[in-house]
C-alpha cells in the first residue's frame, strides 16, 4: 500500500533531493493534502459513511463535517427523499415550527445542516452517505484519506509544484499535464463506479406531495 511516507520519499528521489532542506516535511505534506483535495472535489474520489442517533422532537442535526456532497440518507433502514423548502411547506402546511413527530421519511439541507421531516418520535439512527474532503495529514505517519488506485498519481501534482518552486518550466509542465490526465481519467472512472452493474436507462423522478399532522 502507497503511504504518505512513501510518496514523499519518491518526490525527493525524482527531484534529486534527498536530504535536502529545500523541501521541508510540512511543505510536502501541504502539497500531499492540495492534490488529495482537488482529487476529491473534481472526481468525488472519496467516500465515507457516517451514522448518529436521532433525539425525540429534534428536527436539527450536524452536517458533516467534512461531506462536500450528500449522496444518500437512511433512517432505521429506510431511505429519506431530499426535499427543499417549497416541498416543505408542503408538508407542514408553511408551519416551519410545527412539533409534528413519527418516522423521518425526507429531510432538506441549509447552511451545512440537516433538517428532518417529520422530526423522529423515537430515537433510530441516521446513517448518512457522503461525499467527503480529505484529512489533512500534519505527520509523515499520517494516514491518507484518498482510495489506493489514485495515490501513485499524486506524485506527479507534488513534483508539479517543486519543479515550479525551482522555476523548471519544462519539468513543471511534463508532470502537470500527466496530473491533468489523471484528474480526467479519474473522473470516468468514478462515472463509471456510480453505475456498477446497472444498465444504463432514463429513471423516472416524480415528487409526492404528502401531509402529516
Amino acid at each position: 500500500m502507497t503511504t504518505l511516507s512513501d510518496i514523499m520519499a519518491s518526490c525527493r528521489q525524482r527531484y534529486n533531493a534527498v536530504g535536502d532542506r529545500f523541501f521541508g516535511d510540512e511543505e510536502l505534506y501541504s502539497l500531499v493534502y492540495e492534490a488529495e483535495m482537488e482529487l476529491a472535489i473534481e472526481c468525488e474520489a472519496i467516500e465515507e459513511i457516517y451514522t448518529t442517533s436521532t433525539v425525540v422532537g429534534q428536527r436539527e442535526y450536524d452536517y458533516p463535517s467534512r461531506a462536500l456532497r450528500i449522496f444518500r440518507i437512511t433512517y432505521a433502514g429506510q431511505k429519506l427523499r431530499p426535499i427543499d423548502f417549497i416541498e416543505d411547506d408542503v408538508m407542514t402546511g408553511s408551519s416551519e415550527s410545527t412539533t409534528a413527530t413519527g418516522d423521518p421519511t425526507a429531510y432538506a439541507i441549509f447552511a451545512d445542516r440537516l433538517f428532518l421531516r417529520p422530526a423522529p418520535a423515537s430515537v433510530g439512527t441516521i446513517k448518512i452517505y457522503a461525499v467527503v474532503e480529505p484529512s489533512e495529514p500534519t505527520a509523515v505517519t499520517s494516514s491518507m484519506t484518498i482510495p489506493q488506485r489514485y495515490r501513485t498519481s499524486v506524485k506527479d501534482y507534488v513534483l508539479s509544484q517543486m519543479f515550479a518552486k525551482d522555476k523548471n518550466s519544462g519539468m513543471t509542465t511534463y508532470h502537470e499535464s500527466r496530473w491533468q490526465r489523471s484528474i480526467g481519467n479519474a473522473k470516468r472512472f468514478e462515472m463509471k463506479r456510480q453505475v456498477g452493474d446497472q444498465y444504463k436507462s432514463i429513471k423516472p423522478f416524480g415528487i409526492v406531495d404528502e401531509t402529516w399532522g
